[in-house]
């Protein structure tokens, strides 16, 4: 009976080494294809320009890798890419009111923060 390939402790099997680096220098999340994400929310103030009351619901559609991503989903959805907020480090488009049926299941804290911090990290 042969015996068992050896690793390291605490160091992943060979295959999945393997697929964490596809090419050089990107790792299988910066490969795989983007992803439309919606993290809903309050509106903290009003803001009149829009209609918007301190209170309503709103929903940041974002994508996890893409702004080309975004301007498409906002094209099949009647947003123009103007309006897009990019004020911030993680580029959204702000839905509400009706808009809001369009969203889909929304995102934790947790995986909000992880994609804010992968689109800072593109700025730098």
């Amino acid at each position: 009976m042969p015996s068992p390939a050896k690793t390291r402790v605490g160091a992943a099997p060979p295959a999945v080494r393997r697929s964490r680096r596809l090419v050089k220098g990107l790792t299988t999340a910066e490969i795989r294809p983007p992803v439309i994400k919606y993290h809903y929310h309050v509106a903290p103030r009003d803001i009149p320009r829009l209609g918007i009351r301190q209170g309503d619901r709103m929903c940041h559609v974002y994508s996890d890798r893409s702004l080309a991503e975004l301007i498409a989903w906002g094209r099949a959805h009647g947003l123009r890419s103007e309006w897009i907020d990019r004020r911030n480090a993680l580029p959204h488009f702000d839905a509400f009111g009706r808009h809001l049926e369009r969203c889909g299941p929304g995102v934790g804290r947790a995986e909000l923060v992880r994609d804010l911090r992968w689109w800072r990290s593109r700025r730098q």
